[in-house]
This record gives C-alpha cells, sequence and structure tokens, in this order.
C-alpha cells in the first residue's frame, strides 16, 4: 500500500491493516479438522490445472521416502531388545486393537 493513500485516507490503511491481521489469526486458529475439509473441498473442485500445480507442490511429500534418523534406529533397536529380553510388556494385534479401541472411547 502506498504512502501517499495511507497518508489520505488513513482510516483506510488502518481497515486494510485490521482486516490482515483477521486473517492471519483467522488462519492461526482454525482447526486441523477445517483445514482438512477446506482443502478436500477445493481439491473436489479444482480444474486440472490447479490440482497439478498442488501435486508439484506436494509430490516429494506424496512420493518422497522417508529415512529414520540415527537416533530413531536405535530407539527401535533399543526397543526390540527390551521386548526380546523380556522387559517390556508386548501386545497381540487383538490386544492392541482393544486398547485404541478403549482409549479412543475415553477421549485419549
Amino acid at each position: 500500500m502506498s504512502n501517499l493513500l495511507c497518508a489520505k485516507w488513513p482510516f483506510f490503511a488502518f481497515k486494510i491493516e485490521f482486516i490482515k491481521l483477521n486473517l492471519l489469526q483467522m488462519q492461526s486458529i482454525m482447526a486441523p479438522s477445517n483445514i482438512k475439509e477446506k482443502l478436500h473441498h477445493y481439491i473436489d473442485t479444482a480444474d486440472e490445472k490447479k490440482l497439478q500445480a498442488i501435486y508439484t507442490i506436494l509430490e516429494d511429500e506424496i512420493e518422497g521416502e522417508y529415512f529414520y534418523t540415527q537416533d530413531e534406529i536405535k530407539m527401535f533397536y533399543d526397543r526390540r531388545e527390551k521386548h526380546l529380553n523380556g522387559e517390556t510388556k508386548s501386545y497381540s494385534v487383538d490386544e492392541a486393537h482393544r486398547l485404541i479401541r478403549k482409549n479412543r472411547k475415553n477421549g485419549l
């Protein structure tokens, strides 16, 4: 926004800045579920050119491989070792599903 416009109509400049601030606050407060919903709707209704642009931006995330860090690999081996030595409790798939469902029901 030019300084001339701000000098002639300071209220207008204030209003623009206020609107920008409100938009930034709304974006930072928006829940992830709302963001997902808006993105799903946008993608469902976007034309082919826009879809290609979105895909190009996210392609590395979608197609890319994830490489574990050395710390993560060490943690996996440590956990495996504790499991094999009987130092930690293990769960069958059915037990794990039961625990997950119970935790979801309890809001965890």
